[in-house]
């Protein structure tokens, strides 16, 4: 059997657990490697329009597509998002799940409606990449340097932001919205 059936209706942290990934930058293709989840990224004309999509393949086994065309950080949002997919949507309802599901720009960006099933795969894919408690031991050691480089006790949230993007290895907006849903930041 398969690893990645392991990860039906586990949270993020669960599944960090599962595979011992206790640092930041967490790699969702690594992820999906150690869970034997197939990846695709070819490139392929008539999907182009799609961040990414997953679908069950042939063999009835879900695969996931990745635009390779879209930035780094993007691809990996994406690819963790559509891990939320198969542990929250396919696995579960494998028997039943028949259609892919494709995920554009609407359904990845943040704002406007989306339906429950995107809005959860959204913070699957937060919670994956930027795990609370990375953040807090991360952003710890973040402000103290940047305490004692620079002799103040304040911090301009904009560098925070950009510091731990760059540790996270994600965009500085996924670390904003981050850090204002686990009440580190306000909104600005």
């Amino acid at each position: 059997m398969k690893k990645f059936y392991q990860i039906e209706n586990k949270v993020p942290s669960e599944i960090l657990k599962m595979l011992n990934i206790t640092e930041p930058p967490v790699d969702p293709f690594e992820i999906a490697q150690q869970l034997e989840i197939s990846v695709k990224e070819n490139l392929d004309w008539d999907k182009l329009v799609y961040d990414g999509m997953i679908y069950l393949n042939k063999n009835n086994e879900p695969e996931i597509w990745i635009n390779p065309i879209k930035p780094v950080n993007r691809q990996k949002f994406t690819l963790a998002h559509e891990i939320g997919h198969l542990a929250n949507d396919v696995l579960p309802h494998l028997d039943k799940f028949k259609d892919p599901i494709r995920d554009d720009y609407t359904t990845l960006q943040r704002g406007g409606y989306h339906s429950l099933k995107e809005v959860n795969a959204n913070k699957f894919a937060a919670q994956l990449l930027m795990p609370k408690f990375m953040i807090l031991d991360k952003g710890l050691e973040v402000f103290e340097k940047y305490k004692q480089d620079n002799n103040t006790d304040k911090m301009p949230k904009e560098e925070f932001i950009k510091i731990m993007a760059n540790i996270f290895e994600v965009s500085q907006e996924a670390m904003k919205y981050r850090l204002i849903n686990l009440g580190i930041i306000e909104k600005f």
